[in-house]
């Protein structure tokens, strides 16, 4: 799965600025369900099977930040500008 960072909005369907409620919400929607992570904690971060964690960080009842880990295997990139910010090379679709 390709997660493109768009600063200062998000990535993916996490927006800065959205309710806690919601970013739980998006959060758990990027979670695989068939492989879920026993790392994983509802409301503040998941694993991928790719090893790639995504943490939020909500204050006031609002999303205020979005934070990636560096997956382990190529399944999931995190893009910005066309550049997979991991691998430092072009994204491949």
């Amino acid at each position: 799965m390709h997660f493109e960072l768009a600063p200062p909005t998000g990535v993916g369907p996490l927006r800065i600025g959205m309710s806690r409620q919601d970013a739980n919400s998006a959060l758990e929607s990027l979670r695989e369900p068939t492989t879920a992570s026993p790392s994983d904690r509802a409301g503040q971060h998941i694993f991928r099977p790719s090893g790639l964690m995504i943490s939020i960080g909500c204050a006031r009842d609002l999303l205020e930040a979005v934070e990636l880990g560096r997956p382990c295997e190529p399944a999931d990139a995190v893009v910005f500008r066309g550049i997979d910010v991991f691998a430092l090379r072009p994204a491949t679709s």
